[in-house]
């Protein structure tokens, strides 16, 4: 069976290959995530939800299970698993997806693609054969390409990783300018008459007088070229737009290139790609800081739902009785005295349920009305045993019920039921009896609502009958 590791350092497999490759002092360390973070609002609300209702129904214990196994969960999610991770340095980055190494160093990359949040940084050779070229999809594509992709930070890794990668490749682009006339960014080529796309694959050119404008975002550059219209003559439109290899370097490298006088030499160029790259770095700074702050008011809140929904969990529902409702379902509660059968009684008893019919068994303090003092919890703690009452109304007359005034209002029977439970376990201790209410008495006062009076009474339960309901469980 495999083990669960937590990911909370850096593998060491990891730090060794970065030893070995001479890649300097760490910078920063950004670990791959299966899921995205805001799937843990729905789950959570959905968990929390449900084990406040277990816990509303009495069942307090798996209630609190349910959000101890949502914290596990969220834990081994964050933590767990194998190492997924990029770890930056100062001369290179390495990076691991279980037990696949890759590295590769600032010097040895040829280029580098970024998209919206994701990185394509491609090795030389002669790196390939260092480190080995993994097959692994995740981690390596066409020609080796070492692909970064759904970590946590992205963009903060991007610009560092952009910082060390596009001033090298402004200065590789004009190596080969200066010796070739030409230098690559795949799909695109920059030369001294102009732009080429696909150089060698149907080729399509602008020459620099032909070029409106240009301009990179993130990945993608973006160049506008005039045409002739028929209609409106020389217009500008729109002639390429894609991804392209150290799309940053490239934009300044066409700067630096371009011969028209308003854009700058080539040791501007320079000066402003690195201005370009410093305040880029200042921008993800603002938004790192904006993230670890919207990172404290989620921990926050979470930490507010997990704790509010498990403090809610524990309490015991208000009834008219002192909050014993579970053990009419078999459901004992800690907090209850124990009850021993056959022990010296009274044993202290909480009357829970009834019916609307049903006045004359409990007050609002769960204790029955006028039973011996003996029977009465002084506090919900002291309760042992727990008499569960419920009723069903029926349509056999008993009585009517005459007011002043003419209002005659029916007095119906109605026929209950009544067990008794053991407080702490749950355990029955009294099987259910049925009794029809035997208190058929007329109320002596109505209350009317918009002159109309009640359409019916039902019968109670008296004192007597149930006290010789429960007593042989109350007093042995």
């Amino acid at each position: 069976m495999r083990s669960v590791r937590l990911n909370v350092t850096v593998p060491p497999a990891v730090t060794a290959l970065a030893e070995q490759r001479a890649l300097g002092a760490r910078k920063a360390v950004f670990w791959r995530r299966a899921a995205p973070a805001l799937l843990l609002w729905p789950i959570t609300v959905v968990v929390v939800a449900l084990a406040v209702t277990l816990g509303l129904l009495g069942w307090h214990g798996p209630a609190l299970i349910l959000i101890a196994v949502l914290l596990v969960g969220i834990s081994l999610w964050r933590y767990g698993g194998d190492a997924e991770c990029v770890v930056v340095y100062e001369h290179g980055l390495a990076c691991c997806i279980g037990r696949q190494l890759r590295s590769v160093r600032w010097d040895e990359a040829l280029y580098s693609w970024r998209g919206k949040a994701d990185m394509a940084i491609m090795p030389q050779k002669d790196a390939l054969e260092v480190t080995g070229a993994s097959d692994t999809p995740d981690l390596t594509g066409p020609g080796g390409r070492i692909l970064l992709r759904r970590y946590s930070g992205i963009y903060r890794m991007l610009q560092l990783v952009d910082a060390e990668l596009q001033p090298r490749a402004f200065a590789r682009g004009q190596a080969r300018l200066a010796a070739g006339g030409q230098a690559d960014f795949p799909p695109m080529a920059v030369t001294a008459a102009g732009v080429f796309v696909n150089p060698g694959k149907g080729t399509i050119h602008a020459p620099w007088a032909a070029i409106d404008s240009y301009t990179h975002v993130g990945g993608v550059i973006v160049v506008s070229a005039f045409v002739n219209d028929a209609a409106k003559g020389r217009i500008a439109k729109q002639w390429f737009q894609g991804l392209v290899a150290d799309a940053t370097a490239a934009d300044w490298l066409m700067d630096a290139t371009n011969p028209d006088p308003g854009t700058p030499a080539a040791e501007k160029a320079a000066e402003l790609l690195a201005e370009d790259i410093a305040d880029d770095a200042a921008e993800v700074g603002k938004r790192w800081q904006k993230h670890r702050r919207q990172v404290v008011l989620q921990g926050a809140a979470f930490a507010a739902v997990v704790i509010g929904g498990a403090a809610i969990t524990t309490i015991h529902l208000p009834t008219h009785g002192l909050g014993y409702t579970a053990a009419c379902s078999g459901h004992g509660a800690s907090r209850a005295a124990a009850y021993v059968p056959g022990g010296g009684g009274p044993h202290p008893i909480d009357f829970e349920g009834g019916s609307g019919g049903f006045a004359g068994v409990s007050d609002n303090a769960g204790v029955l009305d006028g039973e011996y003092v003996g029977w009465a919890p002084a506090k919900a703690t002291d309760v042992q045993l727990v008499a569960c009452v419920t009723g069903v109304q029926t349509d056999t007359l008993l009585a009517n019920c005459v007011y002043v005034g003419g209002a005659s209002v029916p007095m119906d029977l109605e026929k209950y039921t009544i067990s008794v439970w053991a407080a702490r376990t749950g355990a029955q201790v009294l099987a259910p009896r049925e009794i029809d209410g035997d208190d058929s008495v007329c109320p002596d006062t109505i209350t009317t609502v918009n002159g109309r009076a009640p359409s019916e009474f039902y019968s109670t339960l008296s004192l007597t009958t149930v006290q010789s309901a429960v007593a042989a469980a109350v007093t042995n």
